[in-house]
């Protein structure tokens, strides 16, 4: 029964770091691309755009990557220092030996 619970609190916790890297991702995303449009007047390059240079598509994607990276980072800090029911580190659920 105890087993039962573990894992299901592991599995709320999972849904919820899952949910906020999600919602940080997408938010950051957003908002690189409203200043790029911003800053350019274009829309962010894509890679299958033929028509911008290598350069200029391999900077937005390190760019946005690293802003996602530091975002996923962040989401994570904010809910272990916001929340007790999440730990740095869920691990295994213990398996009893009965």
């Amino acid at each position: 029964m105890a087993r039962e619970r573990q894992k299901a609190e592991a599995r709320t916790q999972s849904a919820r770091v899952w949910s906020a890297e999600a919602v940080a991702t997408w938010t950051v995303h957003r908002l690189l691309e409203s200043g790029y449009k911003l800053a350019t007047g274009r829309e962010p390059p894509t890679a299958r755009d033929r028509n911008v240079p290598l350069r200029r598509v391999l900077t937005w994607a390190a760019v946005s990557a690293a802003a996602v990276a530091v975002a996923d980072v962040a989401a994570d800090r904010f809910l272990l220092r916001t929340d007790s029911r999440v730990s740095a580190s869920p691990g295994p659920v213990p398996v009893r030996s009965d």
